[in-house]
């Protein structure tokens, strides 16, 4: 562990039990502390052994069908069990951009932020109009990343190899783009999106009821802020 440089440690199938390592400070995070306190890797055994066994148990425990079958994921169940060890990227920096595709067409996007403390999301059409659609907090003052076609570009060849519905996570710099996740079932499935037609919209494509070429931006936003579905 000493001779990690900045590192993020975390299942490769999983919903969380992540840890990290920065500027030599170990933090075990997202569902694995035992405390809120950032423990140093020279402080040796002790608090941070008990963090370090914390985060193995609890990615081990993920990684298993048993924890599938827990949390009614069952993708979890399949794939080879492994720990990833990456660079960890100083995201502060990045926008963090999530990609809904469906039969490989990208059909609408929730860019990220943090503001006033509290994790807001605005959706967009993939050619970066506003849509009124989502339950979080707005992001203020949102302008057009500069790689937001480099983005869509991306979304459109990783979508081609992907089945049904899945959420493209990326990263998003004024000149770099990182893949960050795939996301299969949202929220573990138990609420649906704002307006619920949202919802609609990605299994009728999903499905090949709406044909990938009628999903145009101008045709999401039609749908999704449209008044004649029953919510």
């Amino acid at each position: 562990m000493q001779s990690l440089p900045d590192s993020v440690i975390k299942p490769s199938l999983g919903w969380g039990h992540n840890a990290q390592i920065v500027d030599g400070v170990y933090t075990c995070f997202r569902r694995c502390t035992i405390d809120d306190k950032p423990r140093s890797l020279k402080e040796g055994e002790g608090q941070l052994e008990k963090a370090h066994r914390k985060a193995w148990k609890e990615m081990d425990r993920v990684l298993t069908k048993g924890a599938a079958d827990e949390i009614r994921e069952t993708q979890y169940a399949v794939g080879s069990r492994r720990i990833i060890i990456e660079e960890r990227l100083h995201i502060e920096k990045f926008l963090e951009v999530h990609w809904w595709v469906a039969n490989g067409q990208p059909v609408f996007v929730c860019v990220r932020c943090n503001s006033g403390g509290q994790k807001r999301g605005t959706y967009f059409t993939t050619d970066f109009h506003e849509l009124a659609m989502g339950s979080l907090m707005k992001c203020p003052n949102m302008t057009k990343p500069k790689t937001w076609d480099k983005m869509l570009s991306i979304v459109r060849r990783m979508g081609e190899h992907i089945p049904g519905i899945v959420c493209i996570d990326l990263y998003a710099g004024d000149d770099e783009v990182y893949f960050s996740e795939f996301t299969f079932t949202r929220a573990k499935c138990k609420s649906l999106m704002s307006p619920a037609v949202a919802d609609a919209l990605l299994f009728h494509v999903s499905h090949g009821l709406v044909a990938p070429h009628h999903v145009t931006p101008e045709y999401v936003q039609r749908t999704i802020e449209a008044r004649s579905w029953v919510e």
